[in-house]
């Protein structure tokens, strides 16, 4: 739990550096920003044999301080609204819980917890894990941030422990969901953001998701701040601050799993056909700038999935199975069993809503959904008991989503009563 918050620490000063230097003043986003930050360098240093421990980064982030510091001056300290407060008593009380469950979720171990330890002891991906002459284990072709988030906290722990990467998980999920309060709260209102988050940050999927040191719940709140920056950089011109923090989450995403590139797409393809603007290639250049050299290590190492096919009789034999899919996708993002009424009521929502943020969350919804169906479609195991095992887990950027873009919609249907 210590080393949890230590890492939150550091993330907070690195984040709340880059942040006064882009000239954005959300206090509440900058251990989210941090986390973003951080995640990118280190995995992209450890992609290329560097490896960065914490000492260096927390320089780093004094160094960045400092810079912001003398540009910028002293801010001024504003107290934090009590919604951020109660995310944060939230967050503390789930990652307390969290450090004293035994991890024992299959892909919390084999998949994240194994990586994290790797990179703790070898220091860059050219370790056990990522062989699949020695480990042909699942995905050892998924980007290496989150486990190189969660080998920090291990790092400045000192050593291996269960009990630091339950807690750090669910930490940087706070994070994340206070970073996604952070840009909504200006926008809807404090209390408006908190009744729109909530039901996912308190849903127990989301919770035991990250508890079992998961990526699914981490990736939904790296992606929720990509869709609402790049919505509101692109849609006022008030805010094209917004559009590098976009780029930077963007980057952050599709370092994470392979479902990250996916919805990072489906955000800007949705954003580029909405708004028109040329603005947009700046974080899709970003991404794919971070995203080559994973790439190149996945190529040279003969990084593959083995439970995927992607040959066109392959497609053409499960075409058939396309609606029970799409049927299953929907039907978890709007299970009142895991998130109440909420994502129904979303999705109401966005349906009363005026103008654009309307049709961008259709064209972003058939983009990820399509995306999603195509995934599984792709896997040479049975789609029915894929979906069975995973499709609650994979849904949760949808989800997220949805009720991010709920919250802004109903802000802009007050606007224009």
């Amino acid at each position: 739990m210590t080393a949890a918050l230590a890492a939150v620490v550091l993330y907070t000063v690195l984040g709340g550096a880059a942040l006064a230097l882009a000239g954005i003043d959300r206090p509440a986003l900058a251990p989210a920003a941090g986390i973003a930050v951080a995640g990118v360098v280190l995995a992209t240093a450890a992609t290329v044999g560097v490896e960065i421990g914490p000492v260096v980064l927390a320089i780093g982030a004094v160094v960045l301080a400092a810079i912001a510091l003398a540009r910028r001056g002293r801010g001024h300290l504003r107290r934090p609204s009590l919604p951020a407060l109660i995310i944060v008593a939230w967050t503390t009380l789930q990652a307390a819980l969290a450090a004293a469950t035994p991890l024992s979720a299959f892909d919390g171990i084999v998949t994240w917890a194994f990586k994290a330890h790797a990179l703790l002891v070898f220091g860059t991906p050219d370790s056990p894990p990522f062989d699949p002459a020695l480990y042909p284990g699942p995905h050892p072709e998924y980007p290496i941030l989150w486990p190189e988030i969660q080998a920090t906290a291990l790092r400045i722990n000192g050593g291996y422990d269960d009990a630091v990467l339950r807690a750090n998980a669910i930490a940087v999920l706070g994070c994340l969901v206070l970073g996604a309060y952070a840009l909504l709260a200006d926008r809807v209102g404090p209390w408006w953001s908190l009744a729109f988050l909530a039901p996912f940050a308190a849903s127990p999927v989301v919770i035991a998701n990250a508890s079992a040191g998961n990526a699914d719940a981490i990736l939904a709140g790296l992606l929720a701040i990509t869709l609402v920056a790049t919505l509101r950089a692109l849609t006022d011109e008030a805010d094209a601050r917004l559009l590098p923090l976009a780029a930077l989450f963007a980057a952050a995403a599709v370092l994470t799993k392979n479902e990250g590139l996916l919805g990072t797409v489906a955000i800007l393809a949705a954003a580029a056909i909405v708004t028109r603007r040329r603005a947009v290639l700046y974080p899709a250049i970003a991404a794919a700038a971070v995203y080559l050299p994973w790439r190149a290590f996945r190529a040279a190492h003969d990084l593959t999935d083995p439970d995927f096919a992607a040959n066109t009789s392959h497609f053409r034999d499960r075409i058939d199975e396309i609606p029970g899919i799409v049927a299953t996708i929907a039907g978890r993002i709007l299970a009142p069993s895991a998130w109440g009424l909420a994502t129904i009521l979303a999705v109401v929502v966005l349906a009363l809503a005026p103008g654009r943020i309307r049709t961008l969350a259709v064209v972003w919804a058939a983009l990820l959904g399509a995306g999603l169906t195509v995934s599984y479609l792709a896997t040479s195991l049975d789609p029915g008991a894929r979906l069975t095992s995973n499709a609650e887990r994979t849904t949760l950027q949808f989800v997220l989503g949805l009720l991010c873009l709920a919250a802004l919609a109903l802000r802009r249907r007050r606007d224009s009563a």
